[in-house]
């Protein structure tokens, strides 16, 4: 299994069970962040990429979908595991401007519930 969709109460997570984020995989994710973000009206979105070894501009698409699709519905986007390559990459193309990113999934719980309140 590539991805998993891990529903919570407030949020859903998305473990990305890969290694390469590239355009074999991307648009398959794409699928996977369009069903975890229409599972509710009220529902933010943890991406998990600590399994994820390289990206290419495929898998920066998926992530900045996730990122409008969030932001376009009122919810929230974090980022988690993400590994120093993947992190230079997103430096590079200045996504961590928007992008909020945290090292670990209790991180990431801890500022939805920062950004809700």
């Amino acid at each position: 299994m590539k991805f998993q969709i891990l529903p919570e109460e407030n949020y859903n997570q998305i473990k990305v069970n890969v290694e390469k984020l590239d355009s074999a995989v991307a648009p398959e994710l794409k699928s996977q962040i369009v069903v975890a973000t229409n599972a509710g009206d009220d529902v933010d979105l943890i991406i998990d990429l600590s399994n994820v070894t390289f990206a290419d501009s495929s898998g920066l698409s998926a992530i900045l979908l996730a990122f409008r699709i969030c932001r376009d519905s009122g919810n929230h986007l974090v980022i988690f595991g993400v590994q120093d390559r993947i992190m230079k990459l997103l430096e590079i193309s200045r996504l961590t401007e928007s992008l909020t990113i945290v090292n670990t999934l209790d991180e990431a719980v801890i500022v939805l519930k920062e950004l809700r309140s």
